[in-house]
């Protein structure tokens, strides 16, 4: 933020979520109505989980951390 108010001295960075875990915050957006099965995150293919590239195995690990699995 301070490299940036050089160039930019109105701009303020937010980052609300920082001292959240995603489990949290995903927590918090399933209560919202937010439905995490209905999104896609996969960084290999175009149309369905590999479940072995990282966006997958975060995805996963997140899921299972709220029994979504």
């Amino acid at each position: 933020e301070n490299v940036l108010r050089l160039e930019y001295p109105d701009l303020q960075v937010k980052a609300p979520f920082i001292t959240r875990s995603k489990v949290d915050i995903v927590r918090e957006a399933i209560a919202y109505g937010f439905i995490p099965e209905n999104t896609f995150c996969c960084n290999r293919l175009p149309d369905h989980h590999c479940w072995s590239c990282p966006s997958c195995i975060d995805r996963a690990n997140t899921l299972q951390q709220l029994k979504r699995t």
